[in-house]
Protein backbone atom coordinates (compact mmCIF):
# COMPACT_ATOMS: atom_id res chain seq x y z
CA UNK A 1 0.00 0.00 0.00
CA UNK A 2 1.33 3.66 -1.16
CA UNK A 3 2.28 5.75 1.84
CA UNK A 4 -0.16 8.53 0.97
CA UNK A 5 -2.85 5.94 1.19
CA UNK A 6 -2.13 4.47 4.56
CA UNK A 7 -2.46 8.03 5.63
CA UNK A 8 -5.35 8.69 4.52
CA UNK A 9 -6.69 5.24 5.62
CA UNK A 10 -5.67 6.74 9.36
CA UNK A 11 -7.50 9.88 8.91
CA UNK A 12 -10.50 8.13 7.90
CA UNK A 13 -10.13 6.05 11.06
CA UNK A 14 -10.52 9.32 12.71
CA UNK A 15 -13.82 9.88 10.83
CA UNK A 16 -11.85 12.44 8.55
CA UNK A 17 -13.30 12.76 5.38
CA UNK A 18 -10.19 13.13 3.04
CA UNK A 19 -9.20 14.37 0.02
CA UNK A 20 -6.41 12.93 -2.03
CA UNK A 21 -4.08 14.73 -4.55
CA UNK A 22 -1.32 12.74 -6.23
CA UNK A 23 1.56 12.95 -2.98
CA UNK A 24 -0.84 14.87 -0.74
CA UNK A 25 -3.79 14.19 1.73
CA UNK A 26 -5.97 17.15 2.72
CA UNK A 27 -8.12 17.17 5.78
CA UNK A 28 -10.26 19.91 6.93
CA UNK A 29 -12.05 19.65 9.87
CA UNK A 30 -15.94 19.42 10.22
CA UNK A 31 -16.42 22.34 13.04
CA UNK A 32 -13.96 25.00 11.48
CA UNK A 33 -12.35 25.17 8.26
CA UNK A 34 -8.69 24.39 9.32
CA UNK A 35 -7.28 22.00 7.30
CA UNK A 36 -4.25 19.06 8.30
CA UNK A 37 -1.91 19.00 5.09
CA UNK A 38 0.51 15.94 4.66
CA UNK A 39 2.78 16.44 1.67
CA UNK A 40 4.46 13.46 0.72
CA UNK A 41 7.93 13.34 -0.89
CA UNK A 42 8.84 9.56 -1.61
CA UNK A 43 11.90 9.96 -3.46
CA UNK A 44 13.31 11.50 -0.41
CA UNK A 45 11.27 9.61 1.98
CA UNK A 46 9.94 12.59 3.57
CA UNK A 47 6.89 14.02 4.33
CA UNK A 48 5.49 17.54 5.65
CA UNK A 49 2.75 17.91 7.88
CA UNK A 50 0.79 21.29 8.63
CA UNK A 51 -2.34 22.87 9.59
CA UNK A 52 -3.87 25.55 7.17
CA UNK A 53 -6.30 27.51 8.01
CA UNK A 54 -9.03 28.38 4.91
CA UNK A 55 -9.77 31.55 3.44
CA UNK A 56 -13.21 31.08 4.92
CA UNK A 57 -12.10 30.60 8.55
CA UNK A 58 -12.76 34.51 9.78
CA UNK A 59 -16.55 34.25 8.19
CA UNK A 60 -16.83 31.08 10.43
CA UNK A 61 -15.59 32.35 13.44
CA UNK A 62 -17.45 35.55 13.38
CA UNK A 63 -21.56 33.95 12.70
CA UNK A 64 -20.02 31.60 16.27
CA UNK A 65 -19.07 34.52 18.04
CA UNK A 66 -22.65 36.22 16.86
CA UNK A 67 -24.53 33.20 17.85
CA UNK A 68 -22.78 33.43 21.22
CA UNK A 69 -20.92 30.40 21.13
CA UNK A 70 -17.48 30.09 22.83
CA UNK A 71 -14.98 30.75 20.02
CA UNK A 72 -12.01 29.90 21.88
CA UNK A 73 -13.01 26.51 23.50
CA UNK A 74 -14.43 25.47 20.15
CA UNK A 75 -10.91 26.68 18.21
CA UNK A 76 -8.77 24.91 21.26
CA UNK A 77 -10.70 21.62 20.34
CA UNK A 78 -10.26 21.60 16.73
CA UNK A 79 -6.53 22.95 16.83
CA UNK A 80 -6.34 20.09 19.59
CA UNK A 81 -7.88 17.28 17.50
CA UNK A 82 -5.87 18.14 14.77
CA UNK A 83 -2.62 18.39 16.41
CA UNK A 84 -3.49 14.79 17.60
CA UNK A 85 -4.23 13.46 14.42
CA UNK A 86 -0.76 15.42 13.23
CA UNK A 87 1.25 13.34 15.61
CA UNK A 88 -0.61 10.15 14.99
CA UNK A 89 0.36 10.36 10.99
CA UNK A 90 3.99 11.42 12.05
CA UNK A 91 4.23 8.08 13.95
CA UNK A 92 2.53 5.92 11.00
CA UNK A 93 5.41 7.95 8.67
CA UNK A 94 8.40 7.29 11.06
CA UNK A 95 7.43 3.61 11.20
CA UNK A 96 7.59 3.58 7.57
CA UNK A 97 10.99 4.80 7.70
CA UNK A 98 10.21 8.05 6.38
CA UNK A 99 11.18 11.60 8.02
CA UNK A 100 8.24 13.43 9.11
CA UNK A 101 8.52 16.97 9.30
CA UNK A 102 5.81 19.01 11.92
CA UNK A 103 4.85 22.54 10.68
CA UNK A 104 2.21 22.60 13.00
CA UNK A 105 2.92 25.75 15.14
CA UNK A 106 2.69 28.28 12.51
CA UNK A 107 -0.59 26.97 11.17
CA UNK A 108 -1.97 27.42 14.61
CA UNK A 109 -0.32 31.03 14.84
CA UNK A 110 -2.44 31.83 11.84
CA UNK A 111 -5.52 30.13 13.82
CA UNK A 112 -4.97 32.06 16.85
CA UNK A 113 -4.29 35.66 14.73
CA UNK A 114 -7.99 34.62 13.14
CA UNK A 115 -9.31 33.81 16.04
CA UNK A 116 -7.91 37.33 18.08
CA UNK A 117 -9.25 39.45 15.65
CA UNK A 118 -12.78 37.93 15.54
CA UNK A 119 -12.51 37.95 19.02
CA UNK A 120 -11.41 42.26 19.10
CA UNK A 121 -14.04 42.56 16.56
CA UNK A 122 -17.14 41.32 18.45
CA UNK A 123 -15.86 42.54 21.79
CA UNK A 124 -16.37 46.11 19.74
CA UNK A 125 -19.36 45.29 18.82
CA UNK A 126 -21.02 44.19 21.90
CA UNK A 127 -19.57 47.47 23.16
CA UNK A 128 -21.97 49.34 20.70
Amino acid sequence: MRIVDEIADLMNKYGLSVEKKRNTVKRTHEELPISLVVKVQSSRKSAVIELKPEEDLLDSLADLAESGEDIEEIVDGVLAELRDVAIEVSRCLENTGYKAVLKIREGERDVRDHLEEVLEEYSIFEEE
